[in-house]
């Protein structure tokens, strides 16, 4: 080959990157853009759910069933691998001493998505 067909194959090469990189950078995301509409910034600059519904703290206990996933009413799934047990859109107050989730003894799956916790206790093991 030549140099100039050398230059040519570069330069289609380079077009079609950067081509390809133009698409992907108009690409509108829906989830993400839906993500974005569910959100706020309070005054402090920080990112919360606009949708946070006001909620006490949770506590999970695996072995006392007063304390089991079934009588959380916060909580949805079966905890299994394909329906995991979800906590989403809260904002939960500790009231200043303890944790605003506190799961023990269970091997359940579970996802924690869109929480604010608020007033947790100031010892390392309570925030």
């Amino acid at each position: 080959m030549t140099k100039t067909s050398n230059k040519i194959i570069l330069a289609l090469v380079l077009l079609g990157i950067l081509g390809a990189l133009g698409i992907m950078g108009n690409y509108s995301n829906p989830t993400n853009n839906q993500t974005k509409k569910m959100l706020k910034t309070n005054t402090m600059g920080v990112i919360e759910p606009s949708f946070a519904a006001a909620h006490s703290p949770i506590f999970i206990d695996g072995n006392d069933p007063a304390h089991d996933w079934d009588d959380c009413d916060a909580v949805t799934g079966s905890g299994t691998f394909a329906y995991p047990y979800v906590i989403e859109n809260l904002e939960i107050d500790a009231g200043g001493a303890g944790s605003g989730i506190y799961i023990r003894d269970s091997s359940a799956y579970l996802k924690i998505k869109n929480c604010i916790i608020i007033n947790t206790g100031t010892d390392f093991p309570n925030s």
